[in-house]
């Protein structure tokens, strides 16, 4: 099956706590599932995870996931894209402390929260490490660097009032506070904070493309990691404009040809 990752936990003292096993299991799941959110705006078309399988050998457990698609169509280069970008988002988390493309502020959380098991004593987990199981067996590791850079990667280093645009994606109201993903077309997606805004207005816009005004909450790497919304507006698509209307915009004193404007501009 296309898309199968293997999540492997390595143990001390040949055993781990029951709640780092299913932590360690729920966070790579969800991160899964919000990473194929990105791409896929339809939720019917996006596909769910399943354990396909689970093994302990001598270093520990593995736990095998297999996404489905409940009868959705979609590619098989589609079915390895949430796979392939959580193992070069964890990839990226080695060596800088950047939001990985296509994470989310949350996403990049998890991933800390799953590095953070391995220097735990009480977890019982050494290392963890996600394997594509695919061609030629791509792994990478999460661990203490992970962790540590996962964390500096959405921590607050500056503040600035500007503007975003993107598409509402995913609409979160589990916590205190009403946040809304932006997916910008460019870099990671952008966490805004709506509570300032009212619930038709974003509900309204909820798949479009917006305009979002309010104090900007950049990274060290100068990424946005979220924004506080002060605005929400419609962004308008640019009019296009008759060529009749086009006539005489430019100055031709002399009434040349195009051909012989174009070379006076080249300065022939």
């Amino acid at each position: 099956m296309p898309g199968v990752l293997e999540l492997r936990l390595g143990v001390t003292r040949g055993a781990l706590a029951p709640r780092a096993y299913t932590s360690a299991v729920n966070e790579i799941t969800l991160s899964l599932e919000e990473l194929d959110r990105v791409v896929e705006p339809d939720p019917k078309s996006r596909v769910a995870w399943f354990v396909e399988r689970t093994d302990w050998y001598e270093s520990g457990p593995t736990i095998q996931l297999r996404p489905d698609l409940q009868g959705a169509h979609r590619s098989t280069e589609d079915l390895y894209r949430p796979g392939r970008a959580l193992l070069a988002g964890i990839t990226s988390l080695h060596t800088s402390p950047k939001i990985p493309d296509d994470f989310s502020e949350r996403t990049v959380k998890r991933m800390a929260e799953v590095g953070a098991l391995t220097h735990r004593h009480a977890s019982g987990i050494q290392t963890i490490e996600v394997a594509e199981l695919d061609h030629d067996n791509t792994s990478t590791r999460i661990d203490e660097r992970v962790d540590n850079n996962a964390k500096l990667a959405v921590a607050q280093a500056s503040l600035a009032y500007g503007s975003v645009v993107g598409k509402l994606d995913v609409i979160s109201a589990r916590t205190a506070r009403t946040r809304i993903g932006l997916v910008t077309g460019y870099g990671p997606p952008v966490t805004c904070m709506v509570d300032k805004i009212d619930p038709e207005v974003y509900l309204h816009l909820f798949n479009s493309k917006v305009l979002v005004a309010g104090i900007l909450k950049r990274n060290v790497s100068g990424q946005i990691i979220r924004i506080e919304a002060d605005s929400l507006e419609l962004q308008q698509l640019p009019s296009s404009v008759d060529v009749e209307a086009l006539r005489g915009a430019l100055p031709n004193p002399s009434g040349m040809s195009v051909a012989e404007y174009l070379e006076w501009q080249r300065g022939r």
